[in-house]
């Protein structure tokens, strides 16, 4: 399906320049290069988007696979300092990536992801949640 997809991009005259696979398991390195192959994107634009337990899992996972650099080098951003640049003028609070901001920096604000998402997954409390017809439109 992925290559299929891409080639109806291609029809429509557009390039993809990263692939975000889907799955239920982590696409292995094989199938990554065989996708890089045929839709003509690098290997390390193929990103494997894996089912997790929790969607505070995602940004990791993105993290992870390096996704913010591939963005910020595609855009333009790559090679800056994180006290300069196009990024620092657009988004003083949420920087990209690397590109953009120190390591530390980055491993500090992934951390913050991290403790999010270990304490989701070890929440057993069910909460239950009611919708009065009225305000839904339902009767």
């Amino acid at each position: 399906p992925c290559q299929h997809s891409v080639k109806m991009l291609r029809q429509a005259g557009l390039s993809p320049d990263l692939l975000m696979c889907r799955s239920e398991k982590e696409v292995d390195v094989a199938t990554r290069q065989k996708l890089s192959l045929f839709c003509q994107v690098p290997p390390d634009c193929v990103v494997s988007l894996h089912d997790v337990s929790n969607l505070y899992h995602v940004p990791l996972l993105l993290a992870e696979q390096d996704v913010g650099r591939v963005i910020c080098e595609r855009l333009g951003f790559a090679g800056l300092s994180p006290k300069e640049g196009p990024c620092c003028r657009v988004a003083p609070v949420l920087p990209l990536a690397p590109a953009v901001m120190s390591p530390k920096a980055s491993s500090q604000r992934l951390g913050d992801w991290k403790v999010i998402a270990e304490r989701t997954d070890t929440c057993k409390e069910e909460v239950s949640i009611a919708l009065v017809g009225k305000y839904t439109g339902n009767p």
